[in-house]
């Protein structure tokens, strides 16, 4: 299987079920489609074009208008502006110390959950806060996956390793896939039993799902990519709850990839949601579900002081602020609500 293929191979989905899989038995059916949604929500930061990491990057390099990112970190459109918010609030990708951003990850789901126990919450809108939840728990895994990996060992100036995530822009690109390979990583160091030991006590209440990831215990294959496939496809015959899974996932997953050797993903969130949830009163629309989260992950990440245009990432210019639209003031302490962010159904996805 080539590093392509790896790539759609679902992990932050299939985890998600995973997790979920000891309480699905006894789940009534709303609640099965709850979790369904959630853990697709999860995989779509990686599926559709307005969120995807690598098609973000791609986008500010055929754009005509973005002719200062590569040189100065400096947003002089919607497009780049859009790429830093993406890759920093949703895949991790912040160029910060590693623990920062992992807690920032942990807090938002803890604030998400807070406005999930809302009294006498629409179902509408709990499927919004579902959805969002995914995302969050996508900034989880990636705040494990997207460490890297010249970080996790001690340099010569340091006894100790120091992890640091990857940037802002290029990600992880030099390294390939292989830092997404959390399976494939039981070949040469720890960080998938660490993400076991934590993934089930941060994105799920009263599940029992470490047992189950337990399972998956190593890979002799040398191809990491080979080893991704191989976990995929325990953790299928290992779930107990066949229901929990999205119908044509599969093809979800495969579907999706054009242009510049097939790196951008072709298809808009809201066509991918249409997808996997034909009935539309079972599936959020994306812009809403992309404004709270920003409302939510930007104060957060602000406060333990992950800021894309402050010190902590000199790499990203004031002007790629998520909270800097229609010519505002950078974030200052004030609510993001107030501020008319560029959400997804006001980008322009022509030529800029």
């Amino acid at each position: 299987m080539s590093n392509a293929q790896a790539y759609n191979e679902g992990g932050h989905y299939y985890t998600m079920l995973a997790l979920y899989d000891s309480l699905a038995s006894s789940a009534s059916p709303e609640k099965i489609s709850d979790i369904k949604l959630e853990a697709f929500c999860a995989e779509l930061p990686d599926l559709a074009q307005e969120l995807d990491a690598v098609t973000q990057r791609v986008r500010v390099l055929k754009s005509t208008r973005d002719n200062l990112w590569g040189l100065l970190g400096s947003c002089q459109t919607t497009v780049s502006a859009h790429m830093v918010a993406t890759q920093y609030y949703l895949h991790g990708l912040t160029g910060t110390p590693a623990a920062p951003g992992r807690n920032a990850a942990l807090q938002l789901l803890q604030a998400i959950d807070s406005d999930l126990r809302a009294p006498k919450l629409g179902r509408a809108q709990r499927r919004q806060l579902l959805c969002a939840r995914g995302f969050a728990g996508h900034l989880y895994g990636d705040s494990y996956a997207h460490v890297k990996l010249s970080s996790e060992r001690a340099g010569l100036f340091s006894a100790t390793p120091r992890p640091q995530m990857y940037a802002t822009g290029l990600g992880h690109a030099r390294d390939g896939h292989y830092p997404d390979y959390l399976y494939g990583h039981s070949l040469d160091g720890d960080r998938w039993p660490q993400w076991v030991s934590d993934a089930s006590a941060a994105l799920v209440t009263g599940g029992n799902s470490k047992p189950l990831l337990s399972n998956l215990n190593g890979c002799a294959d040398s191809n990491i990519a080979n080893c991704e496939e191989d976990a995929q496809k325990k953790l299928i015959a290992l779930l107990q709850t066949k229901n929990l899974a999205v119908a044509n996932m599969q093809q979800l997953l495969d579907n999706g990839n054009s242009g510049l050797a097939q790196m951008e993903r072709s298809t808009s969130c809201d066509s991918m949601l249409a997808a996997a949830f034909p009935q539309a009163q079972e599936r959020p629309q994306c812009n809403q579900v992309w404004a709270y989260y920003l409302q939510k992950a930007i104060p957060i990440f602000y406060a333990l002081g992950i800021d894309p245009s402050g010190r902590s990432n000199a790499r990203v210019a004031r002007s790629c602020s998520a909270w800097r639209c229609s010519g505002s003031a950078s974030y200052a302490g004030e609510q993001p609500a107030s501020c008319s962010m560029q959400v997804m159904d006001q980008l322009e996805y022509g030529s800029q």
